[in-house]
């Protein structure tokens, strides 16, 4: 759903949004009601996962800067990579610890970098089923793409991904402002409960964009099929830092932005037969 879609929506409407998605339900009224108040305010979707509360705060996921980078036009894509000996000298980073360079690309010239880190003690002593547990590089990556984008876009929120790192500032989600840091008093059986509901076992399986449809995924296998094409396509999904290695993984958005390099070409212009009817 579009930020302005979810910016215009009532306030009950919102808290029926949040209602049906599946983490916020150990939430209290108070919470929801905060939860219904940023989510429009700054146009993210509770339901799918691009905000949510926890320990009395609200946090963005790295899918909600993603989608809303995508619609400012002027997203350019955003690449990562590990930092070199030299950075992390410079940065002072142990042996251990994970550390990525994100760099968001902006239409027209200009980047932000970001830097991701995990800490080797992040990784460990705990019972193996968060991501920064499975997969604390992937963790990272993210963690450098959210400051990125926070640069380039910036929205005054905290990153879930930073979550209870020295990275996680307080905000007023009025003003912008950061808040002095306070002790709190964490509920540590209802954490754990929150970080299983927001990370499921297996990240795939909580889908954030719609997947390609096979109609348009029958056409992109036929583009493919001619080498020109297919370096377009390569070359596209290279400058976007888009994830998929093959058709299938695209989500819908995606593939429709891949069939708008080609109008002219007879396998799209068949599709756009196929949706007007």
């Amino acid at each position: 759903m579009e930020s302005k879609a979810l910016m215009t929506m009532t306030e009950k409407t919102m808290l029926e949004r949040i209602d049906v998605a599946k983490f916020p339900q150990a939430l209290r009224p108070e919470e929801k009601k905060m939860l219904a108040m940023v989510a429009i305010s700054y146009g993210f979707d509770p339901l799918m996962g691009e905000i949510t509360v926890f320990q009395g705060r609200p946090y963005v996921s790295i899918d909600g800067r993603y989608r809303k980078a995508q619609e400012t036009g002027i997203f350019n894509g955003i690449t990562s990579r590990p930092a070199t000996k030299q950075e992390r000298e410079e940065w002072q980073i142990p042996d251990g610890d994970y550390f990525v360079k994100s760099t968001v690309e902006i239409k027209g010239g200009g980047h932000f970098d970001g830097w991701g880190r995990v800490y080797a003690s992040e990784t460990k002593g705990g019972k193996g089923y968060t991501p920064v547990e499975k997969n604390p590089q992937r963790m990272a990556e993210k963690r450098g793409d959210a400051q990125a984008l926070r640069k380039a876009f910036h929205i005054p929120l905290p990153s879930f991904e930073e979550r209870g790192t020295p990275e996680d500032e307080a905000v007023n989600v009025q003003t912008g402002e950061i808040i002095e840091s306070k002790a709190v008093v964490i509920d540590e059986k209802q954490a754990e409960q929150d970080i299983k509901d927001f990370f499921p076992e297996s990240e795939p399986d909580m889908p954030t964009v719609p997947k390609v449809n096979a109609v348009v995924l029958a056409v992109i296998n036929e583009l493919l099929k001619n080498k020109d094409n297919k370096e377009r396509i390569k070359a596209e999904i290279k400058k976007n830092g888009w994830k998929a290695t093959k058709p299938s993984e695209l989500s819908q958005p995606q593939a429709e932005i891949l069939l708008g390099l080609f109008p002219d070409i007879e396998e799209t212009k068949k599709l756009g037969a196929v949706e007007e009817n």
